[in-house]
């Protein structure tokens, strides 16, 4: 099971059912604030534009990394898209790593690590999630990670063609206003020293 929108309760899911393996893949933040808005650029999200779902964002600020830092919904009003978008990718992320914090079934990794040696981090998170590797198993991997396909959604991209994409979408203000958001969070501490 995969799920882009369903971090926020990891924490549940893992601790419902110990059985469980949760591998929490978390993308650099201007990674995912350059993919959403390109998305949005693109019609690619039907409702609307996330970066301006302002019912969400108020959805937000009950979270208690929003309530430890004083957010309010009128403060999203008055930020850039980048840096509303910040904002979410590091409280949603921030929430499932506290839940999940201690727990034996939870495995959180760098996107940008798994995309430098993508055979390497598939068989770690096999081990993790104690499935077993094969050959037909190595082979999609290799083959999903050694061309392009130009779908939106498709799976075959070159992983750090895709990874590093954001360096030439957002501009130098909204990196540096992404990375000052979220230089201080624990998850923002796995891609301080990845922001060049």
């Amino acid at each position: 099971w995969k799920s882009i929108e369903s971090r926020g309760r990891l924490g549940v899911f893992l601790r419902a059912d110990p059985a469980l393996r949760g591998i929490h893949i978390l993308r650099h933040p201007c990674g995912f604030v350059s993919s959403v808005l390109r998305g949005e650029r693109k019609n690619k999200f039907g409702g609307g534009k996330d970066s301006e779902d302002f019912g969400m964002f108020g959805i937000l600020c009950e979270l208690p990394g929003a309530r430890r830092r004083g957010l309010t919904p009128a403060d999203f009003r008055t930020m850039s898209p980048a840096g509303r978008l910040a904002w979410r990718w590091l409280l949603v992320n921030e929430k499932a790593m506290d839940d999940c914090s201690g727990l034996g079934n939870y495995l959180a990794v760098n996107y940008d690590q798994i995309c430098a040696a993508p055979v390497d981090h598939a068989r770690k998170m096999y081990e993790f999630a104690e499935l077993a590797w094969n050959q037909q198993t190595e082979s999609f991997v290799s083959a999903s990670t050694g061309h392009e396909l130009s779908a939106y959604y498709s799976v075959f991209k070159d992983p750090l063609k895709s990874a590093n994409k954001w360096k030439t979408e957002l501009d130098e203000g909204e990196i540096r206003e992404v990375l000052n958001i979220i230089q201080d969070s624990k998850p923002g501490r796995m891609f301080v020293d990845a922001t060049s």
